[in-house]
């Protein structure tokens, strides 16, 4: 089977999140770190909107989604 990287919308944010940091003194082990903790926070940051409990304004014709 095929796998396809980015495999949904937290991998894909945490990888151009990273891209956009200076990530050059990182060991290869501590860039897996952060790119996990990254993924983490993303997901859990999804959940929290999913459930209504964002402090985000919903955007006009984005709400009942």
């Amino acid at each position: 089977m095929d796998t396809v990287f980015p495999a949904n919308s937290a991998e894909a944010l945490a990888m151009l999140y990273l891209q956009n940091q200076d990530i050059k003194s990182l060991t290869p082990e501590q860039l897996a770190d952060l790119y996990d903790e990254t993924v983490n926070k993303i997901i859990e940051r999804q959940l929290q909107i999913r459930r209504g409990k964002s402090s985000l304004p919903v955007l006009k014709g984005q709400g009942n989604r």
